[in-house]
């Protein structure tokens, strides 16, 4: 049995990274997180989107780990890409090159077929964003505008 492609969304690895923090917190800072309830159906929603998307970061999180084992600056024995001294950031030796390699990544298309086992979880997640009560910055703000408008195109 063949499953059956209703359509399909676009998005990036920045987009799928983004929406996971969306639905997993409803205040995500350094110093602080405070998770997104939500109740029943939309929990359930959340979930399935989440389990949806997770190889796709998984994709993006291998990739970023080779960028950075190709530029960190690397412990002598055992080879292995050193922190910063007193930080959680590694130590990126060509910080430019790594960032337009990075960047390059986090902007890189992804396409999630749009199946019958998966079209009612793709409207579940639109319809949460459309009353989604969460605040943006500006930056945060555009980018949740053009993720919603990728899933309001799915009828």
């Amino acid at each position: 049995m063949t499953k059956e492609k209703i359509g399909s969304l676009k998005l990036t690895y920045n987009h799928l990274i983004n929406i996971k923090l969306w639905l997993m917190y409803k205040v995500k800072t350094d110093n602080a997180s405070i998770p997104l309830l939500l109740h029943g159906l939309q929990s359930r929603t959340r979930n399935r989107m989440l389990t949806l998307i997770e190889p796709f970061i998984g994709e993006f999180e291998t990739e970023r780990q080779k960028l950075i084992k190709l530029y960190a600056r690397k412990d002598k024995k055992t080879k292995e890409p050193l922190l910063k001294e007193g930080t959680k950031t590694y130590d990126i030796v060509n910080v430019d090159k790594f960032n337009d390699e990075f960047s390059a990544l986090t902007i890189q298309e992804v396409i999630i077929d749009i199946l019958p086992s998966t079209i009612e979880t793709i409207k579940g997640i639109r319809d949460i964003f459309k009353t989604f009560d969460r605040e943006f910055d500006a930056e945060q703000g555009q980018l949740f505008d053009e993720v919603s408008e990728k899933f309001e195109t799915i009828k």
